[in-house]
């Protein structure tokens, strides 16, 4: 009987030596994924910058195309005025022009 205590008495110690490694093997696992999920946070905080960056980028960008369409709309609507007024004026010259020009030829007939 007492062969068999100190057997199970062996048998608890090896247990207890297990269970003392799995307790170690457990703390380094959370210390690693502790330190997994800090270098995630870093990682997409970091990538979080970038998107915000990249947003701030591109709305400027916006801004700055839009203020250039504004002033080559307003530029291209001042030069469209400006050639209608000059086409129309070349026109009614044209058309003086062509009028005295039937005029005289009437008169020499």
């Amino acid at each position: 009987m007492l062969k068999i205590q100190m057997k199970d008495n062996e048998k608890l110690g090896g247990l207890q030596s297990q269970i003392k490694d799995m307790y170690g093997d457990f703390e380094e696992m959370k210390r690693v994924r502790e330190e997994a999920r800090k270098k995630l946070e870093e990682r997409f905080a970091e990538i979080h910058r970038k998107i915000v960056l990249n947003q701030q980028s591109i709305e400027t960008g916006a801004k700055e195309v839009n203020e250039s369409i504004k002033k080559f709309q307003k530029k291209f609507e001042t030069n469209l005025t400006t050639l209608k007024e000059n086409v129309f004026r070349d026109l009614e010259e044209e058309k003086l022009k062509t009028s005295n020009t039937f005029i005289a030829n009437n008169d020499r007939m």
